[in-house]
């Protein structure tokens, strides 16, 4: 996904083997109530590189939607992204300024 918005008027789960965004990616609520985004990437916890969950490049939430990740593998964070949500990934990988809370 890159240079995307996607804004909400309900909750959203993604399932997905991998995902990576560059280049921005937002969420944010269209109609003024909360929602929760859900990222998942089944499998067996692990740090391998390979499929896991990257996001970079000014990746935002606005202030009534959380960004939830559940990684199997690696969760690759970069540049400035500002989310809130929690985490769960086999491993965390950072670089740049990241704010996640």
């Amino acid at each position: 996904m890159q240079g995307m918005t996607v804004t909400l008027a309900g909750d959203l789960t993604i399932f997905a083997n991998g995902i990576s965004s560059t280049n921005g990616l937002r969420f944010e609520s269209s109609d003024g109530q909360p929602h929760i985004v859900n990222v998942v990437e089944p499998g067996t916890r692990t740090c391998a590189n390979v499929n896991g969950v990257s996001l970079s490049a000014a990746t935002v939430s606005d202030q009534l939607t959380t960004v939830n990740v559940d990684a199997a593998g690696k969760f690759t964070v970069n540049g400035i992204p500002v989310i809130s949500g929690k985490v769960a990934a086999g491993c965390l990988a950072g670089s740049g300024t990241v704010a996640i809370g």
